[in-house]
């Protein structure tokens, strides 16, 4: 060791201790000592815990208490200092208990000398000073693991994020362009649509006044059989092969009929407008009527329940006007209704609900299909998760609308079992202050198209 001054730190109940190890500390010629002295167990363990030396001379013997109970005490409370255990001749099964106890050494006293003392303790000092530099790359290592593992985690979070992103953005594009398509077709869907309904409506009028007149003909039919019997002839066989009382009788509920599926296409006609408007241009917030939007979204939903012999029914509880982007709340009911008609099977029900609850809104939707099995519940709203055949299905309705709710500072809860059906639970505040525009990238939206029971 280069000379430089080390603390070395004495317990022994013998004054005579403290000169011979000072003489023997003195020889030493390539280091500096210097010896603070304590003569009892008490000072000796409270100098180890105030710490400050680079080693530590115990003597066995230390009156009613030994050497080796301050050697366990010290390590039980976490000492750092390298202790060399003083034992006297002859007591080597004390030495080993020394060296298990956790000692750096034991020396003889009785074979004590300068060069035997200053070789242990500098062995001692340099294998903690060995043993703190090992402890520091350890800790620096842990420290790199650690940084490394998260560097790991944000790298994967700012990838899922990415994904959602990429997800969001083909979302967005495709909901573009379909809806650039689904304009121009409801479009051109309406237009005729209209002249047809008016011509309905004006047809079912004439054809009242077409049954009167005929009933008036009916009456005149005694002369005519007098006056011309052929003609007469021929009417009633005309009369006879159309069954004209009885078309007489159903032609206004044909015509009613009629009038009612005219209806429900315009109907369907407005929900693909309105769907249209809200995935080419960007979504605005409303005070808006949420009922109404919830019956709106089940008008396209209808056509898919009829499809598969579901019963689509709603149960709605007056509700206050909502603050929300109405296309986007419509999409979240959509993406629901459809997958719980589709979890069902012939004969099955979907119950649609609002209520007003303690903080806003909620919007239910129960279904008696086959349910949601557990294992893959933690899933249903990962983006591209899906249960269905390849090409049924991307796996993004959920997730989206679940990224839809988070944006309007609502949430999601489900309940289910398999095979007694699922039930989604949709929380809305009633007002929201402000939301990103559409396509605008948030950590809350992930996605997911179609939950896949």
């Amino acid at each position: 060791m280069n000379a430089q001054q080390l603390e070395i730190l004495l317990i022994d109940d013998d004054e005579d201790s403290l000169l011979i190890t000072q003489g023997l500390l003195a020889q030493v010629h390539d280091a500096r000592y210097r010896l603070q002295w304590v003569g009892n167990y008490e000072a000796g363990l409270e100098a180890l815990r105030r710490g400050g030396h680079d080693a530590c001379l115990v003597d066995y013997r230390l009156g009613a208490r030994d050497g080796l109970e301050l050697l366990r005490q010290a390590q039980s409370e976490g000492c750092r200092t390298p202790i060399i255990m003083l034992t006297g001749q002859g007591e080597h099964a004390i030495d080993v208990q020394a060296m298990k106890a956790g000692a750096a050494d034991y020396l003889a006293k009785e074979e004590l000398d300068a060069a035997r003392l200053e070789r242990s303790l500098r062995f001692a000092i340099e294998r903690q000073q060995l043993m703190a530099r090992l402890e520091a790359l350890a800790s620096a290592e842990h420290r790199s693991r650690l940084e490394l593992e998260q560097a790991h985690t944000e790298l994967k979070k700012t990838y899922d994020e990415l994904k959602r992103a990429q997800a969001q953005l083909i979302r967005t594009e495709k909901l573009s362009a379909l809806g650039q398509l689904v304009a121009g077709v409801a479009h051109e869907i309406n237009n005729p649509l209209a002249f047809v309904n008016n011509n309905m409506s004006v047809l079912q009028r004439d054809m009242q006044a077409v049954g009167e007149v005929l009933a008036l003909y009916a009456k005149g039919n005694a002369a005519l059989a007098e006056h011309d019997s052929a003609l007469y002839q021929r009417i009633q066989e005309c009369v006879e092969q159309m069954d004209l009382p009885y078309t007489l009788a159903n032609f206004d509920q044909l015509l009613v009929r009629s009038i009612s599926g005219l209806k429900r296409i315009q109907h369907l006609i407005k929900g693909l407008r309105d769907f249209a408007r809200d995935a080419v241009v960007p979504a605005v917030q409303a005070e808006v009527d949420l009922n109404a939007e919830i019956e709106a979204a089940l008008g396209l939903v209808q056509f898919k329940a009829e499809a598969r012999q579901v019963v689509l029914e709603t149960d709605l509880a007056p509700l206050p006007p909502v603050g929300c982007r109405p296309g986007r709340i419509n999409q979240v009911v959509v993406n629901l209704a459809a997958n719980a008609v589709e979890a069902c099977a012939a004969g099955g029900k979907v119950i649609v609900q609002s209520r007003l609850g303690t903080n806003g809104v909620e919007i239910h939707v129960l279904d008696t299909g086959c349910g949601i099995d557990p294992s893959i519940m933690s899933k249903i709203f990962d983006p591209f998760f899906t249960t269905k055949p390849q090409g049924q299905g991307m796996g993004l309705g959920l997730s989206i609308s679940h990224g839809i709710v988070a944006e309007h500072g609502g949430r999601f809860e489900v309940a289910s079992s398999p095979g007694r059906g699922a039930h989604f639970v949709v929380y809305l505040p009633l007002t929201r202050p402000s939301l990103p525009e559409l396509g605008a990238s948030t950590t809350t939206t992930s996605a997911r198209t179609d939950v896949d029971y």
